[in-house]
């Protein structure tokens, strides 16, 4: 999918969060909670589609926040993937399934969020301090 907003010369300082769910409510909400935090917003809703966006936009993703049970490729094959072809990317799992760090299915490099999460959460995820270094 493409940026969620039209990018103006001024936006390309901000950070940018890739956020994969196959739920377009989840998508449209998290974007709008993620722009009201100063990110732009790439969205994949589905896992496929966030590897595409990863190899397209790379370099330029600042973090992922991508639900872990998702059609065509599932949380798991693009976590393993993130993790081959982006070393170091910084990925938020957002799954409501209480036992996924318990089960393994989300390993423990990687920040949890239980839906349904608060603002406060996302905004703990997606860690201010960037913000602060990109503006400088």
């Amino acid at each position: 999918m493409a940026l969620s907003s039209n990018p103006s010369a001024s936006s390309y300082s901000l950070p940018v969060v890739l956020i994969a769910d196959d739920e377009p409510a989840v998508l449209e909400v998290v974007r709008a909670m993620a722009r009201s935090l100063g990110w732009r917003a790439l969205l994949a809703d589905n896992g496929a589609q966030a590897l595409a966006s990863l190899r397209e936009h790379a370099g330029t993703i600042d973090r992922v926040l991508m639900d872990l049970h998702m059609p065509r490729v599932d949380g798991r094959s693009v976590l393993e993937s993130i993790r081959t072809e982006h070393p170091g990317m910084h990925v938020v799992v957002m799954t409501g399934d209480c036992d996924a760090r318990e089960s393994g299915l989300v390993p423990y490099e990687c920040e949890l969020l239980a839906k349904p999460f608060e603002f406060a959460q996302l905004e703990s995820a997606l860690h201010p301090e960037l913000l602060a270094r990109r503006a400088a």
